[in-house]
């Protein structure tokens, strides 16, 4: 007889690879397509109705997404609730350009919150681009701390790809999370 492999223990708070996945599907979708219905999310994933369903429990517990009744317009079957990007969930962006370093402040749904262009005289050094968006991004703490639960941040940085800013999957993004 084989030994059986070891298996790690998954704990609610790390999910299964597979879970992690579908999380990350059915919030990619919130974020890109806005306020779906569970009905909406179940055809584009073609997962099956009670999968979505507690996916999407798990993302209101974790106050990534929440939930209205449906609007009672005619339709055939069972209502299906509304799903609803959290207005508390942000993405910070960096995009360092020729003339300037611009810092995007973007909502779980996609909405602009803020943007703010920080005008340079000549085309900003990688370590000046990080330092004027360091100081921005600490200008907005406040802001950020008292306004967000969660928030994230990537960067767009031009030239070639390295081994350590090409992990995303996307040459020349580097990305991480923050959670104040």
């Amino acid at each position: 007889m084989m030994p059986s492999p070891t298996r790690n223990p998954v704990t609610a708070s790390e999910p299964d690879p597979s879970r992690r996945n579908n999380l990350a599907l059915l919030t990619s979708l919130v974020h890109h397509n806005g306020v779906l219905s569970r009905a909406q999310l179940t055809k584009r994933t073609g997962l099956n109705r009670s999968t979505v369903g507690a996916l999407i429990g798990q993302l209101v517990n974790l106050e990534v997404v929440y939930e209205t009744a449906p609007s009672g317009e005619a339709q055939v079957g069972r209502p299906s609730p509304i799903v609803h990007p959290r207005p508390s969930i942000a993405a910070l962006a960096v995009n360092p350009e020729i003339d300037a370093v611009t810092i995007g402040l973007v909502g779980l749904g996609g909405k602009v919150q803020k943007k703010i262009r920080f005008d340079t005289e000549r085309i900003p050094t990688a370590k000046e681009a990080v330092n004027i968006a360091a100081a921005v991004i600490e200008g907005m703490r406040s802001e950020l701390d008292t306004s967000y639960r969660s928030w994230a941040w990537a960067s767009q940085c031009p030239g070639s790809s390295t081994a350590a800013t090409a992990w995303s999957g996307t040459p020349r993004i580097w990305a991480g999370a923050m959670n104040p």
